[in-house]
């Protein structure tokens, strides 16, 4: 059972990484190439553009994730050792602390101190129990910063490939357009999906998700446009 929670608990992190980095790539490079599509008015400039977008968002995203999960971790463990050094220095009064926990979950006075006297009759399980119920983090739980952050990284490389792919085939009015539609129907599957783990009706989830690109989109283009024209002029 507990290989089970933690398998879906990985796959779970790894689904949400993977959302969060294509729908961030998808819906930065797309703002970024409507934006630039209302300015320059050859593919090949839209494209190269976008790729250098895409490139930088892709590193960006993987090293903030690298950088922040890192962070995490060191503040776990940091505060992992400041309990292990109470319990060492102040048992008792860690124990009366363990007593008023359980006191407050509608344990009585008795039944506190026997849960409590059965608790820090382990270490381990003393500075457990200290770290998820008077700090609220996860003790045994540590993300791994450098899987992490190449998810993140590739997903949103991916996410950021799909604006601009169609630069490379059309000129700027229908690569555009297909740029849009297919962004569009990216970010819907990924409502989808994540409505799948969230327990969300999906149709409203990927709705939500899509109108989001399609504003964008449409926004950034008109942006671009008067830009352009206050360049040209």
């Amino acid at each position: 059972m507990q290989t089970q929670h933690g398998e879906a608990h990985r796959l779970g992190s790894a689904v949400r990484e993977i959302v969060f980095g294509v729908h961030d790539g998808v819906l930065t490079v797309l703002g970024f190439v409507s934006g630039v599509a209302g300015i320059f008015a050859d593919s090949r400039t839209i494209f190269f553009t976008g790729l250098a977008g895409m490139i930088a968002e892709g590193i960006s995203m993987g090293v903030g994730e690298y950088q922040s999960i890192t962070a995490q971790n060191e503040i776990i463990e940091h505060q992992r050792r400041i309990e292990e050094d109470e319990i060492r220095k102040m048992p008792k009064l860690e124990l009366e602390e363990v007593c008023t926990i359980y006191c407050k979950k509608g344990f009585s006075k008795a039944e506190a101190r026997k849960i409590a006297l059965r608790i820090t009759a382990n270490k381990k399980q003393w500075v457990d129990t200290m770290m998820t119920e008077e700090l609220g983090f996860p003790p045994n739980h540590r993300e791994s910063p450098l899987r992490n952050g190449v998810i993140i990284g590739l997903a949103s490389f991916i996410g950021g490939f799909i604006p601009i792919a169609s630069y490379l085939f059309f000129a700027k009015g229908p690569a555009f357009l297909a740029s849009v539609v297919l962004s569009a129907f990216v970010v819907f599957f990924l409502g989808v999906l994540k409505a799948r783990y969230t327990g969300k009706p999906w149709l409203s989830a990927g709705i939500k998700l899509m109108v989001v690109a399609l504003l964008t989109a449409v926004v950034t283009f008109y942006i671009g446009e008067f830009l352009g024209r206050m360049y040209a002029s």
